[in-house]
């Protein structure tokens, strides 16, 4: 696991560094990863890749497996204490956690099937559970900062699942938004470790067809990610 320290707190609002804090306190990292446009700030500082985050939503994923372990502390607890509100959709069954310019959601993976919800017991929160999530655990990151200790997807792992990704979005900003990432981090890549996280990857015609696509919006060669004919349901 590559491991960064940086000397400044990225310039993140106090209650966002303090959400860290108590995520941190928790282990919480042990299990999962802060993903999305977030972890783009700090590739910023690491790898020197520009972005202007756009977006109050803030992710994190959780391991695959991690629905099966008992409870170990009560998030939804500390964050009610951050003054963050619980909410939950009365159709869905979402949950985020929200405070006046943020929401927060928690994603899990599922290897198949519908999109759903999942009690995650062990932090006492509700994860929307989606595939491809587990690409994002592929030799993560490890950032300390601002006295705290977090994990972020490797850039490979983060390009690898947005091209997927960015072609399942129904809203059609969101995809552009996903396109834009995998845009900027395309130049910045180990085209080796790329290459290695999709040869063990396997994946789906409909998969591969997704990659194309996206490869071909940002002008990137998709045989760095197709590299298999082997293909299983995903």
């Amino acid at each position: 696991m590559a491991k960064y320290k940086v000397d400044s707190d990225l310039g993140l609002p106090a209650e966002i560094l303090e959400l860290l804090k108590v995520l941190d306190k928790a282990d919480f990292f042990n299990d999962g990863l802060l993903v999305g446009s977030w972890a783009m700030l700090f590739y910023e500082e690491v790898l020197g890749i520009k972005y202007v985050l756009r977006t109050g939503d803030i992710d994190f994923a959780l391991v695959p497996g991690i629905l099966k372990e008992a409870r170990a502390i009560d998030l939804e607890a500390e964050f009610k204490a951050l003054g963050m509100e619980p909410v939950t959709d009365r159709e869905t069954g979402l949950q985020k956690f929200l405070t006046d310019l943020y929401e927060v959601e928690f994603l899990v993976h599922r290897p198949g099937g519908r999109e759903e919800v999942k009690m995650v017991r062990k932090f006492n929160v509700i994860a929307q559970a989606m595939p491809f999530i587990d690409i994002l655990f592929i030799d993560p990151i490890e950032v300390e900062f601002a006295g705290c200790l977090i994990r972020i997807p490797r850039p490979e792992a983060l390009f690898f699942q947005k091209l997927i990704v960015a072609q399942r979005r129904p809203q059609e900003w969101k995809k552009e938004k996903d396109l834009e990432q995998c845009g900027l981090l395309a130049g910045q890549l180990d085209i080796k470790v790329l290459e290695a996280m999709a040869g063990g990857y396997r994946m789906s015609k409909k998969t591969r067809y997704m990659i194309r696509e996206s490869c071909k919006a940002i002008g990137f060669e998709p045989s760095h990610i197709i590299l298999k004919d082997t293909v299983t349901k995903k």
